[in-house]
């Protein structure tokens, strides 16, 4: 694995698995160790804030592979599904309400 700094998130790294011979197997954004970890939960999920990391670590995430890349997904109690692209959080969908019939 290896790290690389980003002056514009300084808590932020950029990470990257490689297998043998060098081929990449995962790369994405990650949290700088020692930085400090906004509170992550269903209701509080900041966007371009949180790292995938963050976000699977809560109690009943579940993560998703989407089939794409660069994107994850992880569902979280109540029905709440975070979207990251390169493992920084881009999107958070709360599930449709259903309302009783009228």
């Amino acid at each position: 694995m290896r790290r690389w700094p980003l002056p514009l998130w300084p808590h932020l790294f950029w990470e990257v698995v490689s297998g043998p011979g060098g081929s990449v197997l995962d790369e994405h954004l990650a949290r700088a160790p020692g930085s400090p970890v906004p509170p992550a939960a269903p209701g509080q999920l900041l966007v371009w804030e949180h790292v995938l990391d963050d976000v699977v670590a809560v109690p009943g995430a579940r993560s998703i592979d989407p089939g794409v890349v660069t994107r994850r997904q992880v569902e979280l109690p109540g029905g709440v599904r975070a979207t990251f692209v390169w493992g920084l959080l881009q999107r958070v969908d709360q599930a449709a309400s259903r309302r009783a019939p009228a």
